[in-house]
């Protein structure tokens, strides 16, 4: 394109651009439709799900903060040693529902040198599990006997042990030789001890669930407007511990008379002025049109106004320089 093509371009551009501010910067016309509200941000309380006790704080008021990012975090410790127990027992469970499942293969079959041999392996992990947790038990201090953790503890020993009884007396029945009943028997036991193992695997996932919930996280990109929690305190679930607000994305609500108030439409365009930026105005765009009349608020003095009724409505606006705070008086100028 040759320079002289592109100057009358330029031109329309510039004019265009000209025209917007003049029009963003005039003053209301002489019978424009005009209102005037409060400019709102939609708050958003952040609570705890769980009780515990503050171990990190990590947003301050006025703080930005995106989706997911961590806001506090509680103790963990004591869920940690409870998943720990729960661990050890889910792996005493499956190892008892996988011999249990080998002792039902076995049952089903008649007894090989190589079948036995499984049994005896099966009998000799029984005996080498029972000997570590005894270790285990040995080794705990005296002061943890009536504790969680003892009473878990000795109820995976006493497991351990009604493992290597089982495992022990079906060798037995293994090495002598099957009948039905002992099939039914062992297909009985083989189906609870894989229930038993299921629970345990359940009862881990339960508690990661409430692991995760010790991390209190951003639900969407916002300004932290305030906080209510500090490091080293207990706090409860539901509380709220965070207001959080999207200031760039802001709201104000006005009331029109209801003579005027077919003349605005959903979408449509106004001009807002705040006192804060004399001579300047900010676009917003009708979000939401009452469809119910009231009377208007309260705050009317008089009781010829009060028997008025008008309408709300809610305009949207754009905020991306943070100019404009909540609680801001505006007045709209709606287009004609």
């Amino acid at each position: 394109m040759q320079p002289k093509q592109l100057a009358p371009l330029a031109l329309i551009v510039i004019l265009a651009g000209g025209g917007l501010w003049w029009y963003r910067t005039q003053p209301a016309a002489p019978g424009a439709l005009t209102a005037t509200g409060t400019i709102e941000a939609v708050e958003v309380a952040v609570a705890a799900e769980v009780s515990g006790r503050v171990l990190a704080v990590s947003a301050a008021e006025g703080d930005a903060v995106t989706n997911g990012q961590t806001l506090l975090t509680l103790d963990d410790t004591l869920l940690k040693a409870q998943r720990a127990q729960l661990a050890a027992a889910a792996a005493a469970a499956k190892s008892s529902a996988h011999a249990a499942a080998a002792n039902l293969a076995l049952q089903k079959s008649a007894p090989t040198k190589e079948q036995l041999a499984v049994a005896q392996t099966v009998v000799d992990k029984a005996e080498q599990a029972v000997a570590a947790l005894q270790e285990n038990l040995d080794a705990l201090p005296s002061n943890t006997a009536d504790t969680a953790a003892g009473r878990a503890a000795r109820q995976q020993l006493a497991a351990a042990v009604s493992s290597q009884a089982n495992a022990t007396a079906q060798y037995a029945l293994l090495a002598a030789g099957t009948n039905p009943d002992q099939i039914t028997a062992a297909s009985a036991q083989s189906t609870a001890a894989q229930a038993q193992a299921d629970a345990a695997t359940a009862a881990i996932a339960v508690l990661d669930v409430q692991l995760a919930r010790l991390t209190l996280k951003a639900p969407g990109s916002a300004t932290l407007l305030s906080r209510a929690v500090e490091p080293g305190e207990v706090v409860l679930p539901g509380a709220p511990l965070f207001i959080l607000a999207d200031l760039a994305h802001l709201q104000v609500t006005v009331f029109v008379p209801e003579s005027q108030y077919g003349a605005i439409k959903l979408g449509a365009q106004a001009l807002l002025a705040v006192d804060s930026h004399p001579g300047k105005t900010f676009p917003a765009t009708v979000a939401h049109i009452a469809d119910k009349a009231e009377f208007t608020p309260r705050n009317t003095q008089t009781s010829d106004a009060r028997k008025a009724t008008v309408f709300a409505i809610r305009l949207s606006i754009e905020n991306p320089g943070g100019l404009l705070k909540p609680g801001m008086p505006a007045d709209v100028t709606f287009a004609p």
